[in-house]
């Protein structure tokens, strides 16, 4: 790395994947050689450890750099852990990379040719270059997904990484040549993930940081068995949501583990060291109606009591954890202090326009 010496945040933080590279000219064929070369030893890893390891460790390096500049020496405890998160974050944005190159490849054989209208060739051709259309419909002429994965393999295209994944997103999102549940824009946000991680838009590190949260048709994308297995949906999505509210490392040290999340050894004891040292920085049990609370609207409306039984057990172990009721609004109107107490809609909501609604409040005394 960059900075010496290595026990100070300014090396930690210079750790290559934490940064943009632009890797955009450099052929598809090394990445494809690499990828080759990487799952003859990377064996299979489940994605529920590897979403709950990286946020853990994200959690516990952030706290690190809240409590030392970044060129005072660390004490071993702290670069203990700077170092587990570095190793992590590199490992796990290489299986990353290596799986969603390998994945989309693969599934571009659900592209129908003949559903394709020919405007689209015509255009793929002029916006992106023949040798990228040729590669794709004879990605596209194979149904099957191991001659697929070989054609990427064994025979890349004579493209740049750049113009490959830019080729794949393209195809994905704007050929409409996709049914059945395959393909289509969801393979499309997977593809630009490994897009903008490749051109630098983004490091490595918020690739595997977006890359947990991508899903295809069907739900996540780590069911393909390439790499990730025993993908369990519920649970990642559960992982996905404590995540959201800043709960992972309580979820590590939760004795009554209420949700049954598996507890990966590495990241346990990274958040136990740095709850030894800084004690008061977490709760030591999750909070499962700051979870519920900051779910997505949509996701409360298709699964709305999805956290009903776990509040109700964090209740029973921690009695005192119930949410304090929200504090009324108080505003001044007029040189008068109010209370907002509700909304009054006014007209109802009608099609392309929304609810006209004005505040209902009383005077403060």
């Amino acid at each position: 790395m960059k900075y010496l010496p290595t026990n100070t945040l300014a090396h930690f933080n210079a750790a290559p994947h934490t940064k943009p590279h632009n890797l955009s000219g450099l052929p598809t064929a090394v990445f494809a050689e690499a990828t080759k070369l990487y799952r003859q030893t990377c064996g299979t890893m489940s994605p529920q450890d590897e979403a709950v390891t990286f946020y853990a460790l994200n959690h516990a390096a952030g706290i690190i750099r809240k409590l030392f500049t970044p060129s005072e020496p660390l004490p071993e405890c702290a670069q203990t852990i700077m170092a587990e998160h570095t190793t992590t974050g590199m490992n796990q944005g290489k299986r990353m990379l290596h799986y969603i190159l390998l994945v989309t490849t693969r599934e571009m054989r659900h592209l129908s040719e003949s559903s394709v209208a020919p405007a689209f060739w015509n255009t793929f051709k002029l916006n992106h270059g023949p040798v990228s259309v040729d590669y794709i419909k004879n990605i596209a002429s194979d149904g099957s997904e191991t001659t697929a994965m070989g054609k990427y393999l064994n025979h890349p295209p004579n493209l740049t990484i750049e113009e490959f994944t830019k080729a794949l997103s393209y195809a994905f999102h704007e050929s409409h040549g996709f049914g059945g549940g395959f393909g289509g824009h969801p393979w499309g946000s997977i593809a630009d993930a490994a897009h903008q991680m490749v051109t630098g838009a983004v490091s490595m590190e918020t690739m595997v940081d977006t890359g947990y949260a991508l899903a295809h048709n069907n739900g996540p994308m780590f069911n393909k068995g390439l790499m990730y297995d025993t993908l369990n949906k519920h649970l990642l999505l559960t992982i996905l949501d404590v995540q959201r509210a800043g709960q992972i490392p309580n979820l590590l040290l939760d004795s009554g583990n209420v949700g049954g999340v598996i507890k990966p050894t590495a990241a346990k004891a990274t958040v136990q060291l740095i709850a030894q040292q800084v004690p008061a920085a977490f709760k030591g049990w999750v909070d499962w109606h700051l979870v519920d609370a900051m779910r997505p609207s949509v996701e409360k409306l298709e699964s709305p009591h999805k956290y009903d039984a776990l509040k109700a057990a964090q209740l029973k172990l921690h009695p005192d954890s119930k949410p304090a009721l929200p504090q009324p609004v108080v505003k001044t109107l007029g040189g008068q202090k109010i209370k907002i107490t509700g909304e009054l809609v006014v007209f109802p909501a009608t099609s392309g326009k929304p609810a006209q609604v004005v505040p209902t409040f009383e005077r403060v005394s």
